[in-house]
């Protein structure tokens, strides 16, 4: 057995980088994987929400505090992969920070989480610089964008969405939406699979679980795209001046 590892990275906080992780592994446990989930943030987010399950019943997924890896975190995944189906890495918010980097060399796919707003859009180019410097290593690597904390309400949301069409890395459905359901999944120690199994927001972390693995085995690798996308960003700068 050797794991799928999905890492979730974003250089902004506040986009719910640890709800992503801990729903999404809830829906894996639900669907049969044996799960990890590794808290790489040394705000230890993931471990106080596994933490907050009540005494006889623990979080469904395995989590494990592995921030202090460092640059070290890869070799660490390495050796988790041979005990796990699906490992889920929760990264800092710092695209500076080691273990997101270390966390991609290992990585089959990266989400990278984000609101719809004009200044979330501006802050993801780091993290998407970031995507692509390791693609250039590890050539397998995959990657989606992830709306998370949305509100279909705002206009805004919508321009922004339309923007991602020039951003390079595509999107995946469906987006995460602002819930207070899912703030009430981490005061529990509890996924939304576990705690409101027939809820819209259940089945959007069921679906969303899936279609992360489709992509996994669908979607073309990043290092064949960097190319196309960067020629393109260069021709249309050049345009304009």
């Amino acid at each position: 057995m050797t794991a799928t590892i999905i890492s979730v990275v974003q250089q902004k906080g506040g986009v719910g980088k640890s709800t992503i992780c801990m729903n999404v592994a809830g829906a894996y446990v639900e669907a049969g994987y044996k799960v990890l989930v590794v808290d790489a943030d040394p705000q230890g987010s993931a471990l106080s929400w596994a933490a907050a399950a009540p005494e006889g019943t623990p979080f469904p997924a395995h989590v494990s505090g592995l921030a202090q890896m460092g640059t070290k975190l890869h070799t660490e995944l390495r050796r988790q992969a041979e005990d796990y189906d699906i490992i889920l890495v929760d990264t800092p918010p710092h695209a500076d920070a080691p273990q997101p980097r270390s966390a991609l060399k290992m990585s089959d796919f990266a989400l990278l989480p984000m609101q719809c707003t004009p200044i979330d859009l501006n802050s993801s180019y780091a993290e998407r610089a970031l995507v692509f410097e390791i693609a250039e290593v590890n050539e397998d690597l995959k990657a989606r964008v992830l709306f998370s904390r949305v509100d279909k309400r705002l206009v805004i949301g919508r321009e922004v969405a339309k923007a991602m069409r020039d951003f390079g890395i595509p999107t995946i459905e469906p987006g995460v939406r602002q819930r207070k359901s899912l703030q009430e999944a981490y005061a529990f120690g509890t996924c939304i699979t576990s705690m409101e199994p027939k809820s819209q927001e259940a089945q959007d972390f069921r679906n969303l679980a899936e279609n992360i693995l489709k992509h996994i085995a669908e979607d073309e690798p990043v290092i064949e795209y960097i190319d196309r996308v960067l020629a393109a960003e260069q021709e249309a700068s050049q345009g304009v001046a």
